[in-house]
């Protein structure tokens, strides 16, 4: 059985208005473009601690704001956020070859196993 490597693109931030950049992938070149507004009035990026992609390509910002986890499509829309509340310091993310994502808080000192839509930990 061969080793799962998570798909991670690199993340920059855009200095004027927080919003994350990603580089282009050499996998999927048409996948990584610059997000421009992508959140809902008033939502704003605190911090983005990791980021993962899923196997729909899929993009989830893990970041130390209100909303902890925003998800976007490939073409950098908004589709969800979940996590709030549940997470005090947002650090790492690691996509599961389960349609799982692993979410690791250093503040709260633990690590979850979530489903994709973000309904609770797996077991």
């Amino acid at each position: 059985m061969g080793a799962v490597t998570p798909r991670f693109r690199r993340f920059s931030a855009n200095r004027e208005t927080g919003a994350p950049k990603y580089s282009r992938s050499r996998r999927h070149p048409g996948l990584a473009q610059p997000f421009e507004e992508p959140l809902p009035d008033g939502w704003s990026f605190k911090e983005v601690g990791a980021v993962g992609v899923d196997n729909k390509d899929n993009v989830y910002v893990f970041n130390r704001g209100d909303h902890p986890v925003m998800v976007f499509d490939r073409g950098g829309n908004f589709l969800r956020s979940w996590g709030e509340g549940q997470y005090p310091r947002a650090h790492g993310v690691h996509m599961g070859p389960d349609d799982s994502i692993y979410l690791t808080d250093d503040g709260g000192h633990f690590m979850r196993k979530c489903s994709l839509d973000g309904h609770g930990p797996r077991q």
